[in-house]
């Protein structure tokens, strides 16, 4: 259901620099870190596998940052008011929320994927489709309304 991810980025660097989308990813990552379950690497090692696998992105391949000992004066740079990457948090990444750049980016990213998942969900309901969707408790307050209206509008079924 969800968008292939490099859409995603394609998408989200319509409207953000590089850096910022690079960094949102990996602070998204951070923020769940606490909440992850035993045994897990430590943190470090969790933020620099975060970069790897962000890096391997063909649009974030040579974005800052690309290493532990970029993080933090690149996420300084890009995001000032939040101090150090360290701090991150779930209330950072909620797209309820528009606190700081990266709840922005958030949203961004929220809304596109929202979207992109109508857009399935309609598309098979219209073709005369079953569709069972299994997706996040965030996602259903957003789509349901839009989904409802989608087929009322467009479905003959």
């Amino acid at each position: 259901m969800e968008p292939e991810f490099g859409e995603e980025v394609a998408e989200l660097l319509r409207k953000y620099d590089p850096e910022e989308v690079k960094l949102f990813y990996i602070i998204r990552d951070l923020a769940e870190y606490d909440g992850l379950g035993s045994p897990k690497m430590n943190k470090e090692e969790y933020l620099q596998d975060a970069i790897k696998r962000y890096s391997a992105e063909p649009a974030l391949k040579d974005v800052r940052p690309r290493s532990v000992s970029e993080m933090q004066p690149t996420f300084a740079e890009r995001f000032p008011k939040l101090v150090s990457y360290v701090n991150a948090n779930m209330s950072w990444v909620d797209p309820s929320k528009l606190d700081n750049r990266i709840n922005e980016i958030t949203r961004a990213s929220t809304d596109y994927r929202d979207q992109v998942i109508v857009d399935k969900i309609t598309r098979a309901v219209c073709q005369g489709k079953r569709v069972l969707a299994v997706v996040g408790w965030s996602h259903v307050a957003r789509e349901e309304s839009a989904i409802r209206e989608v087929i009322a509008e467009n479905c003959t079924h």
